[in-house]
C-alpha cells in the first residue's frame, strides 16, 4: 500500500506541474492573460483556461468532464 500512495503523490505533483506549465505557456499566446478563468457574469472559460483544459485533456487521455474537474482538486493550481 505505501508504494501505491507514493505513486498517487507522485503522479498527482506531475499533474500539478503540467497543469501550471501549461497555464503559463496558455497565458503567453492569448490576447488577455490577466482576464479570470471564469469571468463574473460570463458563460465559458477564459481563452487561456480552455487551453489548458484542452491540453490536460490530451496529456491525460480523459474526458474533458475529467479535465475540467481535476483543478479545482489540485490546491495551489
Amino acid at each position: 500500500m505505501p508504494w501505491k500512495a507514493k505513486r498517487q503523490i507522485g503522479l498527482t505533483s506531475e499533474i500539478c506541474l503540467f497543469t501550471r506549465v501549461a497555464v503559463a505557456k496558455a497565458k503567453s499566446v492569448v490576447a488577455n492573460p490577466d482576464e479570470p478563468a471564469t469571468p463574473f457574469g460570463v458563460c465559458g472559460y477564459a481563452k487561456w483556461a480552455m487551453l489548458t483544459l484542452h491540453a490536460l485533456h490530451i496529456e491525460l487521455g480523459k474526458s474533458y468532464r475529467v479535465a475540467v474537474d481535476l483543478p479545482s482538486e489540485m490546491p495551489g493550481v
